[in-house]
């Protein structure tokens, strides 16, 4: 092939390809059908080649076929090349199919490769648009869902799924501890941004990065979640029972007791110690008051859960 010029040499190795994939394609028909078609394939490639140098292109071409037989070309004095005994067992080998399939693949074009890209796919040979998965972890998924086994689930959809459930996941994330900082600024449980930067590496395949790493920080995630909001359902019943003791009338009426001058009348000495009371108590103190209630029960439930 050295001795043709670039375009012929180019012209050689995609008649090859186009003559392996007619044998393939023909492999079932009679060899009379087939022979016919490599003809027609080779009839169509000399065309395209000055008379000069046909001899040649047999030559090179004769080099990827060293055990093909020689055929007539209809219409023409060239020579093409049949199929051996020899061929007929190379072409029944999986693995030399899939080695000649390898050799050839640089010089294949983008449609050629997708046309035999959708070949494997119909004959089950590629998981090109299957589930990829390792079946115990899909089974699991579906055991969890109460999906029938043996049921195929949709890659794209499942996919689709995980982005949309990362998507809330990191922005409750982001929320719940930010959260968490605003009322608890001197806490010693911290976790945000922790759960972002360990997923990413984790589903590239990060061998430093462990599925039990990812599921200690979901867990502090869900459990924070679980005691803010617990919290927040406590905080108002405590908040009341403090704010009653502080203005319950019988208490004012005892501290005033004890503190109204020789004299003063009880009703005046309460009054005074009800507005003395109230007057350490504006809007951001009564809202500090029930963020601390918050951030404390919250602690408490959290550290009670990480035991």
């Amino acid at each position: 092939m050295s001795n043709l010029s670039g375009e012929t040499s180019k012209l050689v190795i995609a008649t090859a390809n186009r003559l392996r994939l007619v044998q393939t394609d023909l492999a079932d028909e009679d060899p009379e059908v087939r022979q016919q078609y490599l003809a027609d394939e080779l009839e169509r490639a000399l065309t395209k080649i000055i008379p000069a140098d046909r001899a040649g292109f047999m030559a090179s071409l004769q080099e990827w076929f060293p055990t093909w037989e020689r055929v007539e070309l209809s219409g023409s004095s060239e020579e093409g090349m049949g199929q051996s005994a020899a061929d007929e067992r190379d072409l029944r080998d999986a693995s030399f199919l899939v080695d000649r399939l390898i050799d050839i693949a640089p010089t294949l074009s983008e449609q050629e490769r997708e046309a035999v890209a959708a070949k494997l796919r119909d004959a089950g040979l590629s998981t090109a648009g299957r589930q990829v998965w390792p079946e115990h972890a899909a089974e699991k998924l579906r055991a969890h869902l109460k999906i029938p086994e043996g049921t195929e689930l949709d890659p794209i959809r499942t996919v689709e799924l995980l982005q949309l459930q990362l998507e809330f996941t990191l922005s409750l994330d982001q929320l719940v501890w930010s959260t968490w900082k605003a009322i608890s600024p001197r806490s010693d449980i911290r976790g945000a941004g922790e759960l972002k930067k360990t997923i990413s590496p984790y589903l590239q395949g990060d061998q430093d990065v462990a599925r039990g790493e990812v599921k200690m920080h979901l867990e502090k995630l869900r459990q924070l979640t679980a005691a803010l909001i617990s919290a927040i359902s406590q905080t108002g019943r405590q908040f009341a029972q403090q704010h009653y003791a502080r203005f319950n009338p019988d208490n004012i009426e005892d501290a005033a007791k004890q503190e109204k001058k020789a004299l003063e009348n009880l009703g005046v000495a309460a009054w005074r110690k009800y507005k003395e009371l109230l007057g350490t108590t504006d809007q951001a103190t009564i809202e500090r008051e029930i963020m601390q209630l918050i951030a404390e029960y919250a602690d408490r439930l959290m550290k009670g859960l990480s035991h």
